[in-house]
């Protein structure tokens, strides 16, 4: 999966109209964003057409998509804010703290807490204060 697309507009991606209204549409709701069927009837499309459209379009799966969606803005909120990972994790879209953790060290090989301590150094100190 090439991650340098998946941060790029939703635009970017698809010709077919009712594909970017679906990108458009995760992007704006990620915690709604694994609901294929509303997905698929806001577009007029069935779920199973949506999913095949979408992997034609998109090159890639709408469930990978919509999770590598998802780690990409839990990233944003590592690096940017002090929120602790569950409300990161929820925030996200995803359905529990355990599976967030295993889709993040999946895909980056450390989990958020120790990826938030390598890329912050001084977060640690941060957080305690900020918990205070």
């Amino acid at each position: 999966m090439n991650l340098s697309l998946l941060g790029m507009p939703s635009s970017h991606f698809a010709g077919d109209t009712r594909i970017c209204k679906v990108l458009t549409a995760i992007d704006e709701n990620l915690v709604g964003a694994s609901d294929t069927d509303r997905l698929a009837s806001s577009v007029n499309l069935g779920a199973s057409r949506l999913r095949h459209l979408f992997r034609g379009e998109v090159g890639v799966s709408l469930t990978s998509f919509v999770r590598e969606r998802r780690i990409a803005r839990s990233v944003e909120l590592l690096m940017t804010t002090h929120k602790r990972i569950n409300e990161i994790a929820s925030e996200t879209g995803f359905r529990g703290l355990g599976y967030f953790e295993r889709c993040f060290r999946r895909r980056f090989g450390v989990s958020p807490t120790r990826f938030r301590r390598r890329h912050l150094p001084n977060c640690n100190e941060i957080v305690l204060r900020c918990q205070r």
